[in-house]
């Protein structure tokens, strides 16, 4: 008990000491912070706005307000022994803190900073790196969180930059920082090792004066502590074992609805397929309609709640079913399999559950689902593979009717091979050259004369010319479609520099919603319009009318950095969306594009969009294009209705450079 109480003792000490030595050195770090942090917002914050860099100063000037605080308290009234651990842990996460704080504002920054700023960011928070591993250096958490919240950050940043020299310099960064973790770690054990020893010699001399009194009591309880560590370790291993089974329990769960998780469900299955292999099994793959809608419009509480109740449902209407949530709003099943018919039943019988009225709050609300089956082993032998098997037909009837029951068949194998076959050729696409750019004038209405064309993409795969409309969703399905929208814009703006009949005419490009809603979009288009020169006044983007109505701040925040380039937007389909009318008015927006349906629709449907749309456009000063024209009648009465622009086969089909070329001479002429 007495080494026991020395090495509290001990340990106790060496806190104090570290901490002490922590809190001496701290002041001088404080005032290098201040410094620093302040002269790289106030002079070195590029074109951050105003109230991002004075909420960032406001932040970090709170912060260590608070360290100096802390720091004073210890200085003036130093603690006992056992406080000093209380304030070794706060300054650890105050410390730690400033670090974080360092590095978000340091990544914030570098998106609105110059080159010249950015170089200075990264030599500032690459000294400090170096000064703050040797000043935390009695602290191992420390001496490494805090200089890599310094520089990792940062220095990843700078790597994911089109910069070759911040490139270079991001890998510097990166090594620099391992060299002063491994650094931080040697100067770490040294100090730690440099205090232990001077309090162990304090320490040593008290307790070689008291050991020659104690050793005998020692002797007579030892007996006794070892039958109690013996009891203890007994309860702590049942402890132990009880708790290890409850995690492990836990780990299988969903936490909101407390059914089985989807790793959980898949290792489940799996053991089921391989203990009975010759038996039967059916996967039903539930996904809710108009639960995202619920979810928007009352807030993740009220979703959260439909998808408890739902949950409890299934569970009771599948007592004898292995079921789990497996992400959002989906439920999937796995049944023993008899009959088509019975679990064609059975999946209506889950349908009349979920359809059931769901009082929240006094809001009564109503779903519906819809509901994909695979067979094991007639459509797939592998859990993952029912599972993609069942959403895929679940994404079937999605499509088609909403709500209902599909089962997977050929037909819908053999689309999910074509579909998996077409994924694959996307990826190659580019490399393959497959991929062209065609473009359809669009003509003022009132003079004839052309006003500017659209870029459209074509894939020729193999022998097969695959429809924009089949290949667009496939690419945005797989992610592709970031690389597809980069090499259309760089291509379009390439192809169109070199046509002498279009140097004063417009270009317009199609943006999926996708790209927008990534970071690196604003970057990607930049670097675009520098490597080819083109003039972004004479660059309009067109994007959905649905994509535009978001609340996602990062499309917001694309859309405003594009205008500022002078870049134009055009809000495509117009009329097919869910348009917030008072929105559209703060949107920089630049063109209104009037789908074809509405070009085709009958006279009053026409009439209606087309008085609506020019209204809109004269109160907020847009152009308004109608697409799909085919007739001279259309034409006619499009441009007395108002319409600016006018673009459709009756003027031109979608055509390769060389013929537009071509088309634009006889048109001069």
């Amino acid at each position: 008990m007495k080494d026991a109480a020395a090495h509290d003792n001990n340990s106790a000490l060496d806190t104090k000491e570290l901490t002490d030595y922590l809190y001496r050195q701290s002041l001088t770090g404080l005032l290098i912070t201040a410094i620093v942090f302040g002269a790289l917002l106030l002079f070195f914050s590029g074109n951050t706005p105003p109230v991002i860099v004075y909420s960032l100063l406001g932040g970090m000037s709170l912060l260590l307000v608070i360290r100096l605080a802390d720091w004073f308290n210890w200085y003036f009234r130093p603690p006992s022994l056992t406080l000093a651990l209380r304030y070794n842990r706060r300054f650890k996460a105050l410390a730690i803190l400033t670090g974080i704080l360092w590095a978000v504002s340091a990544c914030w920054l570098f998106g609105y900073q110059s080159l010249e700023d950015k170089y200075f960011t990264m030599l500032a928070l690459g000294s400090m790196t170096g000064g703050s591993v040797i000043v935390l250096a009695t602290s191992r958490v420390l001496s490494i969180a805090y200089p890599s919240c310094l520089l990792l950050p940062i220095s990843l940043v700078a790597i994911n930059s089109n910069d070759a020299a911040l490139f270079k310099i991001g890998i510097l960064g990166l090594i620099y920082w391992l060299l002063m973790m491994n650094i931080s770690r040697r100067a770490a054990e040294i100090s730690k090792q440099s205090i232990r020893f001077k309090n162990e010699q304090v320490i040593l001399r008290s307790q070689i004066e008291n050991e020659r009194n104690e050793l005998a009591r020692a002797y007579a309880r030892l007996r006794d502590v070892n039958n109690e560590l013996d009891q203890a370790n007994l309860t702590l291993e049942d402890k132990v074992a009880k708790r290890t089974a409850q995690i492990e329990r836990l780990s299988k769960l969903d936490t909101l609805t407390g059914l089985l998780n989807r790793s959980a469900f898949i290792s489940e299955l799996n053991h089921s397929i391989n203990t009975y292999p010759n038996s039967p099994l059916a996967v039903l793959f539930v996904d809710l309609n108009g639960f995202k809608s619920i979810n928007d419009a009352l807030g993740h509480r009220v979703g959260d709640e439909v998808l408890r109740t739902v949950s409890q449902r299934l569970s009771k209407a599948a007592q004898d079913a292995l079921l789990c949530r497996w992400g959002g709003d989906e439920f999937v099943l796995a049944i023993n399999y008899t009959t088509e018919q019975s679990t064609l039943k059975y999946s209506k019988d889950l349908l009349k559950e979920v359809a059931a009225p769901i009082d929240v709050d006094g809001h009564f609300l109503k779903l519906d689902a819809s509901i994909g089956i695979a067979i094991y082993p007639e459509h797939a032998k592998l859990p993952a593979e029912l599972a993609e098997k069942a959403d895929v037909a679940m994404y079937k009837v999605k499509k088609l009717k909403g709500e209902g029951i599909q089962t997977c068949n050929d037909e819908l194998k053999a689309e999910v091979v074509n579909e998996q076959r077409l994924i694959a050729g996307l990826r190659e696409s580019i490399k393959q050259h497959q991929l062209f750019i065609v473009y359809q004038p669009i003509v003022d209405s009132k003079t004839r004369e052309v006003w500017g064309v659209e870029a459209l993409v074509r894939w020729q795969f193999q022998t097969e010319l695959v429809r924009p409309d089949h290949f667009i969703p496939l690419a945005e399905k797989s992610g592709f479609i970031l690389e597809l929208g980069l090499w259309v814009l760089q291509q379009a703006c390439t192809e169109f520099l070199l046509l002498e009949d279009c140097q004063n005419k417009h270009l317009s490009v199609n943006v999926s919603a996708l790209q927008m809603q990534t970071e690196s979009f604003f970057t990607h288009v930049q670097s675009v319009l520098e490597t080819t020169g083109f003039d972004p006044h004479k660059l309009h983007l067109e994007i959905t009318e649905s994509a535009l109505m978001t609340d996602d701040q990062q499309v917001l925040d694309s859309v405003m950095s594009l205008k500022a380039m002078g870049i134009s937007l055009s809000i495509d389909d117009f009329g097919t969306g869910y348009s917030n009318l008072s929105q559209l008015t703060v949107l920089p927006a630049n063109i209104l594009k009037i789908d074809k349906s509405f070009v085709d629709a009958s006279a009053k449907e026409r009439d209606v969009i087309l008085r609506a749309a020019s209204l809109i456009a004269s109160e907020l000063k847009f152009l308004t294009v109608a697409e799909g024209v085919e007739t001279e009648a259309q034409v006619n009465e499009l441009t007395l209705r108002g319409i600016d622009l006018l673009q459709g086969y009756y003027f031109a089909k979608p055509m390769n450079l060389g013929k537009l070329s071509q088309w634009l001479k006889q048109q001069a002429n």
